[in-house]
């Protein structure tokens, strides 16, 4: 049964091809449409291009981190109202803190849910932003 009713795609981002296609994977089997990069570099590319619903990004990633890429989300008045699940292995309080500071609207340690929960999460996110 399909939980999705947006029409832009869910941008996954993470430098783990392995994880973001994973990830990608299972919102499509949960109704979404998903897109994955594997990088902050393109991520930024594509955002413009693609509207998300929703970004679920990873922080630790080469060159543009995960946390440059919120940057340029949150203070693009085109893409402000994009909601963005950060979804890291960097459990940090000054991380998470920061993150959420800067506009993320929900912050996912990797491994401490289930890929189902993380897309029911996502999902809720893109529909509340929909």
């Amino acid at each position: 049964m399909s939980e999705a009713t947006q029409t832009n795609p869910i941008l996954v981002v993470d430098d783990h091809p392995d994880t973001a296609d994973a990830l990608t994977r299972m919102l499509r089997k949960h109704g979404y449409q998903a897109v994955s990069a594997y990088g902050g570099e393109e991520a930024l590319r594509l955002l413009r291009s693609l509207r998300p619903a929703a970004v679920v990004l990873d922080v630790m990633m080469p060159g543009t981190d995960g946390q440059q890429v919120l940057r340029s989300i949150k203070g693009d008045d085109r893409l402000c109202d994009v909601p963005v699940v950060m979804f890291s292995a960097d459990y940090t309080y000054e991380t998470m803190c920061e993150s959420m500071r800067m506009g993320a609207q929900d912050f996912v340690v990797k491994g401490t849910v289930g890929w189902s929960e993380l897309c029911t999460r996502v999902g809720q996110h893109a529909r509340q932003a929909g």
